[in-house]
């Protein structure tokens, strides 16, 4: 455990807990603008979904990483599909 958290120390300049935030964050994201499944889900189910234990974590890490609260993230990617069609 201690070598894991040194490599990735040395490697990625972050915290075991950072970078497996940064993927989680990534792969909320990324559902969020891809799956239309993720637009009748709660913050809250998708939180859980991606490994958050409470809504407040979630909104913290996804803002933190994407500059936009989970609830504007996904109003912004409905805004594009708009523009597209």
């Amino acid at each position: 455990r201690q070598v894991v958290a040194k490599v990735v120390a040395q490697k990625k300049n972050k915290t075991v807990k950072e970078l497996i935030n940064d993927y989680r964050v990534k792969d909320a994201a990324k559902f969020m603008k891809e799956d239309k499944m993720a637009r009748s889900l709660s913050i809250d189910l998708i939180a859980d979904r991606f490994g958050y234990n409470s809504r407040a974590s979630f909104h913290r890490e996804f803002k933190k990483r994407t500059k936009y609260s989970p609830y504007e993230y996904i109003l912004l990617n409905n805004e594009f599909d708009k523009d597209s069609k």
